[in-house]
C-alpha cells in the first residue's frame, strides 16, 4: 500500500495581525490593515513562512525561545536571520577562556581611565599595569564575522544612503549635531571602500549609518522632498530595513566588545531620538540611559588623562564633549518633564563644555557658532538640576522657594543669555547663519518649559491649603498662576513659529508635540481649576506686605522677563491657545501616535472647559481688569545689547567669562537698588 501523499503546506505571506484576523495584507511594513487599525508596531511577519504563526511560536518553545512571549516582541529583540547565518552564543570554554585575559576593570566593571578609583590604586602600587588606550580596531572573526557580512549585504543600496545622509546634514543635523558633517561624510565615503568588512569599527559605522537613515526618514516627505518614495523604494521599507538590520549587528557589536566606542553611544543616540519620533518615549528613556552608561564606560564624562590624553587628538576631544553635552541635555529634560531620577550626577561630570567660536568668514563680527543653541541648553539643564532636591513632587508646593528659584533663574541665567538667543534676541546673524532662527525657538521653547515645570506644582493645592497660607504667600501663588499662563502661551507662540520655520507641514519632531501637549494641558488646567484664591474686595494695599508693618511690598520682581511686554492672558485667549493646539496636534495625528492621544485629551478638556461656563474674567485676569501689582523695572542701563565678541578664537562658554560685558550690562546695573528704579504700578 502506497503511503498517503504528504499534505502540502501552505505558505504564509501575510502579516501575523492580518493571518489572524483573516484579512487580505498587502505584504508591505506597516501593511494597509495594522496603517489603517493605527498599530504599525504590531505588523510583524514570521521568519518561516512555510509554518503558521501559531506553529512557529511552538517551534520556538522547542527551541529554548519562551513561547509566552509575543511573536512580535520577538521579532522586535531578534530579527530573523537565516539559521545557517546566526550569532551562536560562545561556547563554555572560549567563554573562560575569554574571562581568563579579562581584566580587572572588565571582570569589576571599573572606569578603565581613572586614578582616582581603586583599579587606580592598585596601579599606584604597581599591582596592576596600565592597559594601552585602545582605539576599537578589533577584528571581527568566526560566527560573528559571518552574521555580520550576511546582514550588511542587505543594507539599502548606495544611492539610497546617499539620499539620506545629504538630507539628514543639511536638513535635520542642525537639531542636536551629533555628527560632525565633514568629518563624518569623509568617514562614509572611505567606509565603503573597505570591503570585505573586517573590523568591529567598521560594523559599528554600519550601524550608525543606519541609524541615521532611519531617523531621518521620519522627517519625509518634507517641502523639499515631497515624495514618499526614494529609487522607487517606500520611506517605511527603508525605514523598517534600516532599523531591522541595525538591531541585528548592533547585537553582535556588543557581544564582540563589551564596552563600547564613541560610534555605539552615536547610533544608541540616535535609535532614541527615532523612538521619539515614533511616540515610544519610554522606550527612548531607556535608550538613552544604555548610550549613557556606554558613554561612562568609555570614559567622555570625563576629561580624559593618563594615556588616553596623549594620543587623542583635540578634535575627538571636541566630538566627545558635543556628544555628552547632548546627553546631558536629554537626561535633564526628560527626568524633568517625566518625574523620574537623572542617569547623570554633576559630582561625577567632569567633562568641559564644548568649545564655540565666532563665525570668521561672515562680514559682521560676534556672530554666534551653530553648536551655541546646545550649550546654552547644557547650562540651562545644569542650573535647573541644581533644584532637584527642592523640587520633589512628593513635598508640598511652597511658593516662597519656588519665587526664589525663578528669580534667580532671571538674574543667573536669563539675564545672561547672549543677545541672538535671548527672548527680546538680536536678529542681524539670522540670514549669515544657517538655522540660527530655528535653534532659537528650540532654546526659547526650552527656558519656557523649565518657567513651566518650576511653577506646575501649584495646580495640585487643593483649595484648603490654599486658605491656609499667609495673605502674602496667596498673593505670591495667584501671581505665579498669571507667570505659568503667560510661561505657557509663549511656549506655544515659540512652538507655532518653530513650526512655521519648518515648514508647517506634517512633523514627527518630539518638542513640536510634546511641548504642545505640555502646555496646552497646562493652560486647560488653568482655566478649570486655577481661579481666584481671594475676593475683589480684599483688601489689596494689606496682601503682600511684610508682617513688621515696613510699608514695603514682600513680594515683587526685580527682573521678570516674561512681563516686559503687555500679553493677553484672560480665559478666552488661552482658550484660544488651547483649540489651536489641539488642531496642529489634530493634523500631526495621522503620523503619530502620541499627537493622536494627545489630540483626544485636548479635546476631551475643550469640551469641559466648554461644560463649565466660566465667565471670561473668572479665571486669569485681562491686562485692563487684573489687579494693581508693585513691580520694578530698569531705568539705567541697557537690558540687552548688541552681541559683541571681543576676540576672534574666545572661548565663549569658558567658566569664567563675564557675561555682563557682553551683552552691555554692567555690574552696577545688575545689582539694581531702589534709588535708580522705578516703581511703577502695571498689569500683570
Amino acid at each position: 500500500m502506497l503511503p498517503a501523499p504528504k499534505r502540502k503546506q501552505r505558505v504564509v505571506s501575510s502579516c501575523i495581525p492580518c493571518y489572524s484576523k483573516k484579512q487580505k495584507c498587502n505584504r508591505q511594513y506597516p501593511c494597509n490593515h495594522c496603517t489603517r487599525r493605527r498599530r504599525p508596531e504590531e505588523c510583524t511577519y514570521i521568519s518561516n513562512p512555510r509554518l503558521s504563526p501559531s506553529r512557529q511560536t511552538n517551534v520556538g518553545a522547542g527551541t529554548g525561545q519562551d513561547s509566552t512571549v509575543p511573536s512580535s516582541q520577538r521579532l522586535l529583540e531578534a530579527p530573523p536571520v537565516e539559521s545557517n547565518k546566526q550569532l551562536a552564543p560562545l561556547p563554555e570554554r572560549e567563554r573562560l577562556e575569554n574571562h581568563q585575559q579579562a581584566s580587572l576593570a572588565d571582570l569589576f566593571g571599573y572606569f578603565d581611565d581613572s586614578d582616582s578609583n581603586t583599579l587606580g590604586l592598585l596601579r599606584q602600587l604597581k599591582v596592576e599595569e596600565t592597559r594601552p588606550w585602545q582605539s576599537n580596531y578589533t577584528n571581527l572573526t568566526g560566527d560573528a564575522l559571518d552574521s555580520a557580512r550576511y546582514e550588511m549585504a542587505k543594507i539599502p543600496a548606495r544611492p539610497i544612503l546617499d539620499f539620506l545622509l545629504q538630507y539628514f546634514i543639511h536638513e535635520v543635523n542642525w537639531m542636536n549635531q551629533l555628527v560632525h558633517p565633514p568629518s563624518f561624510l569623509a568617514e562614509y565615503e572611505d567606509w565603503w571602500t573597505r570591503r570585505p568588512i573586517i573590523r568591529l569599527l567598521d560594523v559599528e559605522f554600519a550601524v550608525l549609518v543606519l541609524r541615521i537613515s532611519a531617523y531621518c526618514s521620519q522627517f519625509l516627505p518634507s517641502p523639499a522632498h515631497t515624495a514618499d518614495m526614494i529609487r522607487g523604494v517606500s520611506l517605511t521599507e527603508i525605514r523598517y530595513q534600516c532599523t531591522r538590520i541595525a538591531q541585528v549587528l548592533e547585537k553582535i557589536c556588543a557581544q564582540a566588545d563589551t564596552t563600547g566606542s564613541l560610534i555605539r553611544v552615536q547610533h544608541l543616540c540616535f535609535a532614541a531620538l527615532n523612538q521619539q519620533c515614533e511616540g515610544n518615549i519610554k522606550l527612548s528613556w531607556a535608550t538613552f540611559g544604555s548610550a549613557i552608561g556606554v558613554a561612562q564606560m568609555i570614559g567622555i564624562h570625563r576629561e580624559p588623562t593618563g594615556t588616553a590624553s596623549q594620543v587623542m587628538d583635540e578634535f575627538e576631544r571636541e566630538m566627545r564633549r558635543r556628544i555628552f553635552c547632548n546627553l546631558y541635555i536629554w537626561d535633564a529634560r526628560l527626568s524633568s518633564s517625566l518625574e523620574r531620577l537623572p542617569f547623570l550626577s554633576d559630582g561625577f561630570c567632569t567633562t568641559s563644555l564644548p568649545k564655540v567660536h565666532q563665525i570668521a568668514d561672515l562680514e559682521k563680527s560676534g556672530a554666534p557658532e551653530a553648536f551655541m543653541e546646545r550649550i546654552l541648553q547644557a547650562r540651562l539643564a545644569r542650573f535647573w538640576n541644581n533644584f532637584i532636591g527642592s523640587r520633589n513632587s512628593s513635598v508640598s508646593y511652597d511658593p516662597s522657594a519656588a519665587e526664589e528659584r525663578y528669580e534667580r533663574f532671571c538674574a543667573e541665567f536669563i539675564m545672561n543669555i547672549p543677545a541672538p538667543f535671548a527672548l527680546d534676541p538680536n536678529k542681524e546673524w539670522d540670514l549669515g547663519v544657517p538655522n540660527l532662527g530655528r535653534q532659537r525657538q528650540l532654546f526659547h521653547v526650552a527656558i519656557y518649559n523649565s518657567v513651566c515645570n518650576n511653577f506646575k506644582p501649584l495646580l495640585r493645592l487643593e483649595p484648603s491649603q490654599i486658605a491656609d497660607l499667609p495673605n502674602y504667600k496667596q498673593a505670591i501663588l495667584q501671581h505665579q498662576k498669571r507667570s505659568l499662563a503667560r510661561a505657557a502661551l509663549n511656549m506655544l507662540d515659540a512652538i507655532t513659529t518653530l513650526h512655521r520655520l519648518l515648514g508647517a507641514t506634517h512633523t514627527r519632531l518630539f518638542d513640536i508635540i510634546f511641548h504642545t501637549f505640555e502646555a496646552a494641558v497646562l493652560l486647560s488646567c488653568l482655566c478649570l481649576v486655577g481661579g481666584p484664591d481671594y475676593s475683589d474686595d480684599m483688601d489689596s494695599t494689606q496682601i503682600g506686605l511684610d508682617d513688621d508693618g515696613s510699608g514695603f511690598p514682600a513680594f515683587f520682581r526685580l527682573v521678570d522677563p516674561l512681563a516686559t511686554r503687555p500679553m493677553d492672558i484672560s480665559q478666552a485667549r488661552c482658550v484660544e491657545a488651547i483649540r489651536e493646539a489641539h488642531e496642529r496636534l489634530q493634523m500631526l495625528a495621522d503620523l503619530n501616535a502620541m499627537a493622536e492621544a494627545g489630540a483626544k485629551t485636548l479635546g476631551r478638556l475643550l469640551g469641559r472647559i466648554g461644560e463649565c461656563g466660566t465667565p471670561e474674567g473668572d479665571v486669569l485676569d485681562t491686562p485692563s481688569s487684573s489687579s494693581m501689582t508693585h513691580i520694578i523695572t530698569a531705568s539705567s542701563g541697557p537690558m540687552m545689547a548688541k552681541f559683541q565678541m571681543p576676540h576672534a578664537d574666545i572661548d565663549l562658554m569658558s567658566e569664567d567669562m563675564n557675561w555682563s560685558s557682553i551683552i552691555g550690562i554692567s555690574e552696577t546695573d545688575l545689582s539694581l537698588s531702589l534709588t535708580n528704579v522705578d516703581i511703577e504700578l502695571s498689569h500683570f
